[in-house]
């Protein structure tokens, strides 16, 4: 779920009952209220404000331009759901366009970008759109947005497969990606949104940083969750471990060689912080889990929120009153954005028609019972500015004991999910992981054989060493010998600080080793070219008959040192 209420009609009682427009500080939501916004609003509507915070914020992982989006928080009315409908389908149908252009072919990246794009923004064109089940918008805009990325996805330098796993009473849809398809087992992650979220959406807020960092990742939809709501007509189901226990069985069934079986990692986002949780209970193949956030008692969220007239209809079993209550806030103009969304697209994705009744079958997700089952490292996410389920982040850690590492961010970090702070994130993230895992300590596993002190042929087992040994030349380069320069009549005077980025980069006097490594969106021969160019561009020790005499003696001496100190210490 991006949207940290879920239903924030809580003080729908209230609401009615007083015809009141209610204020930004009469329930949870995602704008913070103390301390004062720590980011500009790119909406007076707090809602619209955060779903466009997630766009802009993915913007940086290919989900479309950041003016695109500020165009959209220029344009969209605020708190009108047709008007967000209309300015995100225009953007994406022009987006679509610029995909569809026959020059755009010409450049495979610019057809993934375009197509990435344009579905993004029909994902969100139709993300208000819920509470009328019968709109064929609901599904036609959904048609779109994976029409255009299955078209981005067959793009990547290792393309994205879709998989579709048959259980007893759906289809479990799932996207496979790697960083190499080479045989290498590596960590897996194994990524689940909540409410509302799609597993295109994990694309760019997940999948793009752990393919940069050599990640395998497996996104998947449950009941409930947008593509099986629409394929299968089912709503959620509190028992997640029905939906977990299949994926990975596919999962090692299909990709097992790629899966290093001891670093297979479960992430449940939003409310998908309760399902993750819950099917970790019941999967043993799980080594780790994330949560962002955590999530103890779903009912509880809500519940706790009704006003007393509302919780007394509820505990009084009066569905009947308790639905006049709700329903006509489904088309009320008065009530806040969130909570008219939060209710819709609630009775949507659960597919209930009334409110009481969805609420009732919210008792069933609660971690209570089976929270001590869970024997695994556990990363328990809390944001500054959560809204619905404030406070349980701490129960759900408290209850795990040694197993969790809780993780509290605060300011431009502290929206719900951290959106907005995509790379904040993904730094901490993959540091717990790497850390828990001890994916940092695999230099151990790989060199047990190895001598003491290390042989050259030894030292050269190491592309990430090597990429060092290799900035650290171009960053610190010794004073070479002259050479003949020839410019026109009357000379050459170069400004200051004058360099060509043509091959280094823009960023030529930042210390990145990772710039001599083969980036997860490139191809062999596209890394071999331009590594062959900052190799011949790389003169430390001179080039041809001029080379230093001294060379493999100073590299024998670099390589085994650095190599033996790092193996001993």
């Amino acid at each position: 779920m991006k949207s940290t209420s879920l239903f924030s009609a809580v003080l729908l009682g209230a609401t009615v009952a007083s015809s009141a427009i209610l204020s930004r500080d009469s329930g949870p939501s995602f704008s913070p209220k103390e301390p004062e916004d720590p980011i500009i609003l790119l909406s007076k509507d707090e809602s619209f404000h955060f779903e466009l915070l997630f766009t802009l914020g993915n913007t940086m992982f290919g989900a479309g331009d950041v003016n695109d989006v500020l165009a959209a928080a220029k344009d969209v009315k605020a708190g009108n759901f047709t008007s967000w409908l209309e300015t995100f389908h225009a953007l994406a149908q022009s987006t679509k366009k610029q995909a569809e252009d026959a020059d755009n072919a010409y450049d495979p990246l610019n057809v993934r970008e375009a197509w990435f794009a344009a579905s993004s923004y029909y994902r969100q064109a139709d993300f208000y759109n819920h509470a009328n089940w019968t709109d064929p918008r609901i599904n036609g805009f959904w048609l779109e947005q994976r029409a255009a990325f299955d078209k981005a996805l067959a793009t990547l330098p290792v393309p994205g497969v879709r998989i579709q796993i048959p259980t007893d009473n759906s289809t479990i849809e799932a996207i496979w990606y790697t960083s190499a398809a080479d045989g290498v087992k590596r960590p897996t992650l194994i990524i689940g949104n909540g409410y509302d979220a799609s597993q295109e959406d994990s694309y760019h807020s997940f999948v793009v940083p752990a393919l940069a960092r050599g990640w395998n990742v497996m996104t998947y939809e449950g009941p409930g969750q947008p593509t099986v709501r629409r394929n299968d007509d089912i709503g959620f189901i509190p028992d997640w471990e029905k939906v977990l226990t299949p994926l990975i069985d596919e999962l090692m069934n299909l990709k097992g060689c790629f899966v290093d079986e001891d670093r297979l990692v479960l992430v449940g986002v939003s409310m998908g912080g309760y399902l993750a949780a819950r099917a970790a209970a019941f999967e043993p193949r799980i080594k780790a889990l994330i949560l962002n956030g955590g999530v103890w008692d779903v009912y509880e969220g809500y519940a706790s929120q009704l006003t007393p007239d509302m919780k007394e209809l509820l505990a009084a079993g009066k569905q009947e009153e308790f639905d006049e209550a709700a329903l006509p806030l489904l088309d009320s103009p008065q009530v806040p954005t969130t909570m008219r969304w939060g209710l819709g697209h609630g009775l949507w994705c659960f597919k209930q028609h009334s409110p009481y009744l969805w609420l009732e079958s919210l008792k069933q997700y609660t971690l209570d019972n089976v929270v001590e089952k869970i024997n695994v490292p556990v990363l328990v996410v809390d944001s500054e500015f959560e809204g619905f389920f404030a406070g349980q982040p701490e129960l759900v850690k408290d209850a795990l004991g040694d197993n969790a590492t809780y993780k509290f961010f605060n300011r431009t970090a502290g929206y719900h999910v951290q959106v907005g702070a995509g790379q904040e994130w993904n730094r901490y993230q993959f540091a717990w992981l790497n850390k828990t895992l001890g994916i940092h300590h695999l230099l151990p596993e790989k060199t047990g054989s190895l001598s003491l002190p290390i042989e050259w042929k030894e030292s050269q087992q190491f592309p990430y060493l090597s990429a060092v040994v290799k900035e650290t030349f171009r960053l610190h380069p010794p004073r070479g010998f002259l050479l003949e320069r020839f410019v026109p009549d009357g000379g050459l005077q170069l400004p200051d600080g004058s360099f060509h980025p043509s091959i280094f980069g823009d960023d030529l006097e930042s210390l990145d080793p990772e710039r001599w490594l083969q980036r997860f969106d490139e191809s062999e021969d596209d890394f071999n070219t331009r590594r062959s160019r900052m190799i011949s561009a790389s003169l430390t020790f001179g080039d041809g008959p001029r080379t230093c005499i001294g060379k493999n003696l100073s590299l024998l001496e670099i390589y085994k040192n650095i190599s033996t100190l790092l193996l001993k210490y």
